[in-house]
């Protein structure tokens, strides 16, 4: 019998996909941390940038270098507003509360400890521009020093429902960044700001995150995360959940490559145990006049397959006992 034919463009877009994990198509953008204080709230990256306030890092070699003396702090939040994402700064405070602890810890002044936030380092106007950055959220993650979850308790500005750590666990987004920095260099030197508030004694830390803490597995789910298109049921343009194909295809190819590291074992047993419910080949979208049937189909067993001439004899794309 002779061999289905291989889908050229699904092997193109898996090979595009293993390339992205040794070069990212838009630089890192970061926020010097005493420019973050004096701002006073977070602004759109495309004003710092006009204003000269930005740190733009083009390739790997130069982010390594910068990183040598300089601390580099992932902050991953939930939106709390459709367009804007932090009307009332309940973010922004712990953000900045973040940064006076790794400024403690590390003792290092703000001018050496820089910020990644999505709303300040990501185009938010561009949309081209914007899509080359989330497709290199894997880089981002696994090359900061540290990711920081913020997610004091808050409301939402359009929903009025209450935004907080439970809420931070059922977004994708957010699901997809904790993914990205698991990927890169599993939950090492990942932490919670659950609350800034004096009167909240017992959440005002910054809480270490542990391998199997139970959030963290669910935080692999990223395609069982809520979404704001589909909830809203936006129509025009590729969705949010499009978008994160590609960078989930490079998360999945540079845990195969890795999955003998001690702090990545574990969860690469994992996500080869459970790739079909982490990429699902079809997807119930919630956008009712659009057809969206088709999400991963065979992206992952193609990736596979071309990871396989990559492995030595001693690995493989099967789960070891553990997690």
């Amino acid at each position: 019998m002779a061999e289905a034919p291989i889908d050229t463009e699904a092997l193109e877009k898996v090979r595009r996909a293993m390339r992205c994990t040794k070069e990212f198509p838009h630089p890192m953008v970061l926020v010097k941390a005493s420019t973050m204080v004096a701002e006073g709230k977070l602004r759109v990256m495309e004003d710092l940038r006009n204003e000269n306030k930005l740190t733009f890092l083009d390739l790997e070699m130069e982010i390594e270098s910068f990183k040598e003396e300089n601390h580099i702090a992932f902050m991953s939040h939930q939106w709390l507003g459709w367009h804007a994402p932090d009307e009332d700064n309940v973010h922004y405070d712990a953000i900045i509360f973040a940064l006076h602890g790794i400024k403690d810890h590390l003792q290092m002044d703000f001018e050496h400890i820089f910020v990644w936030v999505d709303y300040c380092s990501i185009p938010q106007r561009h949309k081209g521009q914007q899509q080359l950055a989330i497709s290199s959220l894997p880089a981002y993650a696994r090359l900061s020093h540290c990711m920081v979850v913020i997610c004091p308790e808050a409301k939402h500005t359009n929903l009025q429902s209450v935004c907080n750590f439970q809420t931070y666990q059922t977004r994708g987004w957010c699901r997809a960044e904790v993914f990205a920095k698991i990927c890169g260099t599993g939950v090492e030197n990942t932490f919670v700001v659950r609350s800034v508030a004096a009167d909240d004694p017992e959440n005002l830390a910054m809480e270490p995150v542990n391998t199997d803490d139970d959030w963290v597995a669910n935080a692999l789910r990223v395609f069982n995360g809520k979404f704001t298109c589909c909830s809203r049921g936006i129509e025009h343009g590729e969705c949010d959940v499009e978008k994160l194909v590609m960078p989930a295809l490079e998360l999945y190819y540079s845990v195969l490559q890795q999955q003998d590291k001690p702090s990545l074992k574990n969860f690469a047993n994992l996500m080869i145990k459970d790739k079909d419910a982490l990429f699902p080949k079809s997807f119930e979208f919630g956008h009712g006049g659009r057809d969206h049937n088709n999400l991963f189909g065979e992206l992952i067993t193609l990736l596979e397959s071309e990871a396989r001439t990559g492995l030595t004899k001693d690995q493989s794309l099967t789960p070891t006992t553990g997690f």
